[in-house]
């Protein structure tokens, strides 16, 4: 949950700080995945704009949160973890090399798979989602 809190941290205002403590483990991710999408969101517009310092900070922002949900990750859970735990260690090599590339499409490609874990995962059902 620390790990987790960090890396909301990473993205967060002091009103996400706020609803991050109340917030159940479920609501803290989906503010995660909400986060980095919105940082994916954004690269791509700031290596058009050749904005490279504002691009930067929101990669490392991303990479932040990426890692957070890596790390969160509870790997004796089984495989549908460990293939998590992967991803998000291929989402953040593919990330970095996008922006030392400044390439765009590789940015949007990780987007895509971090918006389909997150459309995932608002398919838990409300009893499961504690």
């Amino acid at each position: 949950m620390i790990t987790t809190r960090r890396a909301l941290h990473q993205y967060g205002t002091v009103e996400n700080d706020a609803r991050a403590e109340f917030a159940s483990p479920y609501e803290l991710t989906k503010m995660l995945f909400s986060g980095a999408l919105k940082s994916l969101a954004l690269i791509p517009v700031l290596m058009e704009r050749k904005a490279f310092e504002e691009c930067g900070k929101e990669v490392t922002r991303s990479v932040g949160i990426i890692n957070g949900l890596k790390d969160s990750l509870d790997l004796s859970q089984g495989e549908l973890a460990e293939n998590l735990f992967q991803l998000y260690t291929y989402m953040v090599k593919e990330l970095l090399k996008a922006h030392r590339n400044l390439d765009q499409a590789a940015v949007r490609k990780v987007r895509e798979l971090l918006q389909e874990i997150d459309e995932a995962w608002s398919q838990i059902p409300v009893n499961l989602r504690g």
